[in-house]
């Protein structure tokens, strides 16, 4: 048997494989403050319920206290009223199912138990929508969102709407560009025609406390009448360890419709609010705790350290010649340009430390390749720094061939596009070995990228499962 010692030894060589989350040089999968404290208190805090099993609340009345106070305390800031309730879930995606499911039953209770209802989202809506929508056997109608503005049309989505619309869904902000949606103009038209309007705010828990600040932002909560439930992470802007997510509902009765109850079988009587059943409390301990410990006042402090990063960065890039698409609220936005390959720049800067996310795009749905940011507050820091590594790694790469011309010369070199779909299988054995993929994920990501651009959705997401099946063999 191993000892102690050498499997902590052994994971802290595998842990060498991967980039620091606390460095702040990630743009992507980590909302850094820089503060150890918080960290700290975070960590106690998880470590000290993460035996704690969320699955009977009545084992552990702490578990609904912290539960009641976080919902509480984060759902004021969102307008959330005292005939409203919420659930403290696993992430943005079952925060996001939870709702789904809230609607379809809505539904239900309004059209019959069979009644099959369709979502109205815009393209840019998160694919956990997708997700849901496939698990929980709902129709989609997706709608095109403005290529100036990247958010979706008043009209055209209330016009997309039918007798079979149950949900519809905007975000506030949307990953890809971090645009909001028009939730206060959609919400007023909704009222009275029992449509459940959902607002993802999973990337926009700091919203409110930039509105507080001075920010031009919208309405997005439950101020806007047909918000019926709102999404929003405590584990992205609410600073909290993954993973940590709530899901509010403007009324107590509206979350009656995510509760599922069991009692056919010689078992303890099963009750769940989530789609998860056994939980650490863990997670929802350390999202108290960071909560408690930041208070208004750390919210906005963190707030106004993210404008400023991102303000700083956008005319940084502005200046280099890159182009901000949309006009971006919050903590995230993307980039692009038409005259250099923004995939080499990804690779460049992960050469320098850096990373920042590629974004493909397609030519199929007339998306630019792009780069995703996510500012978090300890960017506040290295923004200098970083604007410096993207000159230097934009010279570096400023004669590099732009997509999709990588991709095209690669299809042609394979005869890809007269492949027949049995000899597909065999030809991903083919890429791989030309991305360089690996147990450990890809050798270099330009190529890879560039294909998914070029190709239509249906295809590039047979080859993602491919290459998941490939990693994980």
């Amino acid at each position: 048997m191993p000892s102690k010692q050498d499997i902590l030894k052994e994971l802290d060589e595998l842990s060498n494989m991967d980039m620091d989350p606390h460095s702040g040089r990630m743009f992507g999968h980590i909302y850094e403050t820089g503060d150890r404290d918080l960290r700290r208190i975070a960590e106690e805090a998880y470590v000290k319920y993460m035996w704690k099993n969320m699955l009977d609340p009545t084992v552990y009345p702490s578990i609904i206290q912290m539960e009641k106070e976080l919902v509480r305390g984060m759902g004021e800031y969102f307008n959330l009223h005292e005939e409203g309730s919420g659930t403290f879930t696993y992430g943005g995606t079952e925060s996001i199912m939870v709702a789904v499911l809230s609607a379809r039953e809505y539904y239900r209770s309004l059209h019959g138990k069979s009644a099959v209802m369709e979502i109205v989202l815009p393209e840019t809506a998160h694919p956990a929508f997708h997700k849901a929508a496939f698990l929980l056997g709902i129709k989609t109608k997706v709608v095109p969102v403005d290529r100036e503005s990247f958010t979706v049309s008043p009209d055209r989505l209330l016009g997309s709407v039918s007798s079979e619309t149950g949900m519809i869904v905007l975000s506030a902000p949307n990953y890809p560009f971090g645009t909001v949606d028009p939730v206060k103009e959609v919400g007023e038209s909704l009222t009275g025609r029992n449509i459940w309007l959902h607002v993802d705010s999973c990337i926009g828990t700091l919203l409110p406390f930039l509105r507080m600040e001075g920010e031009n932002i919208p309405p997005t909560d439950f101020s806007v009448d047909g918000v019926y439930s709102i999404s929003t992470d405590m584990h992205k802007y609410g600073y909290s360890p993954k993973n940590g997510s709530l899901v509010f509902f403007r009324s107590k009765d509206y979350k009656t419709h995510s509760l599922f109850a069991y009692s056919r079988w010689a078992g303890y009587p099963l009750i769940n609010t989530t789609i998860l059943s056994s939980r650490s409390a863990g997670s929802l301990a350390a999202s108290w705790a960071v909560f408690k410990y930041l208070g208004e006042e750390g919210y906005k402090r963190n707030a106004i350290r993210v404008r400023n990063a991102r303000d700083r960065i956008i005319k940084g890039l502005m200046d280099i010649g890159y182009r901000v698409q949309g006009e971006p609220l919050g903590g995230i936005f993307s980039f692009t340009s038409s005259d250099i390959n923004v995939f080499y720049l990804a690779e460049e800067m992960k050469e320098k430390g850096w990373y920042i996310q590629s974004q493909p795009g397609s030519t199929t749905l007339n998306y630019n390749p792009s780069i995703h940011m996510t500012i978090a507050p300890i960017h506040d820091d290295l923004t200098d720094e970083f604007l410096e590594a993207v000159r230097d790694s934009t010279e570096a790469i400023r004669d590099k061939p732009l997509p999709p011309e990588n991709a095209l010369k690669f299809a042609m070199q394979v005869n890809l596009f007269n492949r027949k779909e049995e000899e597909l299988e065999d030809l991903m054995e083919v890429v791989a070995d030309k991305i360089g993929l690996t147990e450990k994920g890809l050798g270099s990501e330009v190529l890879v990228n560039e294909l998914m651009y070029l190709f239509p959705p249906d295809v590039v997401e047979e080859v993602l499962k491919f290459f998941i099946y490939y990693i994980y063999s």
